[in-house]
């Protein structure tokens, strides 16, 4: 080995800073700005020497340490928790009129035609980055939006992200938040899948489902292996909040002072200043004309991109118009994602069959010669309704075009005229007289034709409602997939859905694919979810007409048991939260059904319901704002963000609107110990708005607790 130099032999400490610095510098040479100064066995022979020292004085070692980045011991499996904001889906598509339709509502809304930001959508495994005083300590994939599982272990062996941001170029609040893409670069990924093959492993079908693969490894050493990279795109949190004026503090040197971001033009620059890599090749635009040439110059370079990308998200530059736009349960609406034309492949249809969904719709399904789309080996697609396969004359042994919509789900678009064919083709293709399933005759509902037969009564339509109440929105059963949910009401074991809770090993075991151990696997996931399951699943589960996961909260949070639902009339339903006549309407017929009611109540009878607490609405019609930075009391452990976000959710619990501007509508304006909005307290004085404090709240929901207490009132809207 070549002796180390004089200067490292008589200051081993400070030769060790001296080769993180520059390990750490030529890290972001390389992967953040794609300038790298020396070669990779010049960046291999410092990095040895690093791990040298390291062995000789493991008093070095630290956990900003470069050589500590390839992660601990492996876990048993990963811890969950709660993101610092919601991370939202995008509303989508990928047709000219509903990018101006999208377009035409925000500036409807805003009065003017605004200028966005648009971005490449780039196609890999969504997480969140937290950082504190500027130190990186946490990462979350996104998880259902509101809860991940913490992958920092992992997180941290990816060379391209920064474990301490940058400060060099603007100051670094104490706390940041970021939603950011973990991807795996295309040429990366064939040769990781040609490694994979080599060492006779399982492939990847396509670069995210490895860079989400790879992230999720319960071993950290395995992701260190992974060449994967990280972009950020959005602030999700900060504290103090850079959107907001600080108090002026003189002192501060120019890169200390807090500069305010008030765009998302100026959230990506500050992104880039801290160190995070941002998505290549975005850019203002001022019209959709501009947006359209964007993703269009994007889509059609697709194939040359090193980077997956699905399409460009268009987001309002302006983020002090964003409150006013709001956001459903769903997306944002000041952001949409405008996708390339889906990915597509020509192949032969084999034969139409009848699928049965768990509301009696018959979907044809086409069996396909299988053909490779985007990475994904696809064998069946579907052809949505018997009215569109009649309208494009669709027929077995017909050429086909199937894309995968979304880039995810298969469909045929349309028959490819065969010239070579010499065949004939097949007699067009007609819907079946009778379900598929139960024989029962079927009705025409619109395009859809449907199995007039109870879905409690119907086989097929039986396993789509098993499938559906063991999904992950409902009791989240593991393992009881499509295949196994039919294969179960076809043994004749599942012939009412509570039937699951009667299932045995010894009755499972004896059928095909079936072990000791699969059995004892499932039996254990429906035991957890027979201990405890949060009452808005149990409803979502019963597979109401039009409720989805959001409408199931709401009628939990609201009616607080399945005794409340299924007595409530159709006038106690429209008093939910998104409820509408006809909504309410279906609902309750649906809860009358006979078999349905039986089902609802076995059920509720087997399942170990977790109720909600339901405090009193009494802040209903009243609408608040919070604001600042909200500092812990002594003992108190939470983080400030999470304090703030405390408030809020108490706020809404007792039935209040919790929004981010001051308007006329404005009841009341808590504020933080620091970083309240200069402007929200000039507009909370001039609409003549109450503002108070954490302790002042406090004291204004106490009082208002004992005023319901004592009028016995639901609101206090009335009297604010």
């Amino acid at each position: 080995m070549i002796p180390p130099p004089a200067h490292s032999r008589r200051d081993p400490a400070g030769h060790h800073k001296q080769l993180c610095r520059e390990i750490e510098r030529h890290r972001s040479l390389y992967y953040q700005q794609d300038q790298p100064e020396i070669s990779d066995e010049s960046f291999d022979r410092l990095f040895a020497e690093l791990r040298e020292l390291e062995a000789e004085y493991p008093e070095f070692v630290t956990s900003g340490s470069p050589s500590r980045r390839v992660g601990p011991e492996p876990a048993g499996k990963f811890d969950s928790g709660a993101h610092a904001a919601p991370m939202l889906s995008l509303d989508s598509s990928d047709g000219r009129e509903e990018l101006e339709a999208f377009n035409q509502r925000v500036s409807k809304a805003l009065g003017y035609q605004p200028a966005y930001i648009v971005e490449p959508k780039l196609d890999g495994s969504s997480i969140e980055l937290v950082y504190r005083n500027g130190e990186f300590v946490r990462a979350l994939t996104r998880g259902d939006g509101t809860v991940g599982e913490d992958v920092t272990q992992n997180v941290r062996t990816i060379l391209s992200l920064p474990i301490t941001l940058d400060a060099s170029k603007r100051s670094v609040p104490r706390f940041l938040s970021f939603r950011a893409e973990v991807m795996m670069r295309i040429d990366f990924f064939g040769a990781l899948n040609a490694r994979l093959v080599a060492d006779g492993a399982k492939t990847f079908a396509n670069p995210r489902n490895a860079a989400a693969g790879s992230l999720r490894q319960l071993d950290p050493a395995v992701t260190a292996r992974r060449p994967l990279e990280v972009f950020a795109y959005d602030i999700l949190a900060a504290e103090p909040d850079p959107t907001q004026a600080a108090p002026a503090e003189p002192e501060l040197s120019e890169t200390e002072k807090p500069r305010l971001i008030l765009t998302q033009e100026e959230v990506l620059n500050a992104i880039g200043d801290w160190g995070i890599p941002v998505a290549p090749g975005w850019r203002r635009a001022s019209d959709t004309e501009e947006i359209a040439a964007y993703q269009e110059a994007l889509q059609s370079d697709r194939d040359e991109h090193e980077l997956e990308m699905d399409g460009v998200v268009i987001k309002l530059n302006e983020l002090a118009r964003r409150a006013e736009l709001g956001s459903t349960s769903h997306h944002p609406r000041w952001a949409f994602a405008y996708k390339f034309e889906p990915r597509g492949a020509e192949t032969r249809l084999l034969e139409i069959a009848n699928s049965v969904g768990r509301t009696g719709a018959i979907t044809p399904v086409a069996i396909l010669r299988p053909v490779e789309i985007g990475g994904v080996t696809v064998a069946r697609a579907s052809l949505h309704n018997p009215r569109l396969v009649a309208e494009k004359d669709i027929r077995p042994g017909d050429r086909v075009r199937v894309e995968r919509a979304g880039d995810v789900i298969p469909q045929v678009v349309e028959m490819i005229p065969d010239p070579g064919r010499t065949d004939p083709r097949s007699k067009r293709w007609e819907p079946p007289g009778a379900c598929p399933s139960c024989g029962t005759r079927l009705v025409e509902q619109g395009p859809r034709v449907v199995c007039a037969n109870s879905a409690l009564r119907c086989p097929m339509q039986m396993a789509g409602q098993m499938q559906h109440l063991a999904g992950k929105n409902a009791l989240h059963i593991e393992g009881l997939g499509e295949r196994k949910c039919g294969q179960l009401v076809r043994e004749g074991l599942i012939k009412r859905l509570p039937d699951l809770f009667e299932l045995t090993e010894k009755a499972l075991v004896k059928l095909d694919g079936w072990g000791e151990k699969s059995a004892k696997n499932l039996l254990g996931q429906i035991e957890k979810a027979r201990q405890g399951t949060a009452l808005w699943r149990l409803i979502h589960g019963f597979g109401l007409p039009g409720v989805g996961a959001a409408a199931s909260k709401a009628l939990a949070l609201e009616l607080g048991s399945i005794e409340g639902l299924v007595t409530a009339g159709e006038e106690r339903l429209q008093e939910v939260e998104g409820f509408a006549e006809v909504q309410s309407r279906q609902v309750v017929e649906y809860l009358r059904i006979p078999e349905v009611a039986e089902m609802v109540s076995r059920l509720a009878g087997l399942v170990q319901v977790q109720i909600p607490e339901q405090p009193l609405r009494i802040l209903k019609g009243i609408s608040v704002v919070v604001t600042g930075t909200f500092a812990p009391r002594p003992g108190e452990s939470a983080e400030a963000a999470a304090i703030r976000k405390e408030i809020s959710e108490e706020l809404r619990q007792y039935g209040a609107s919790v929004s981010t501007g001051i308007t006329g509508a404005t009841n009341l304006l808590v504020r933080g110990e620091s970083g309240a909005g200069s402007a929200k307290l000039r507009a909370a004085e001039r609409h003549g708005v109450e503002v108070v404090d954490r302790g002042g709240y406090e004291r204004w929901l106490a009082d208002r607790l004992a005023e319901a207490a004592a009028s016995g009132s639901e609101t206090l809207a009335d009297s604010t």
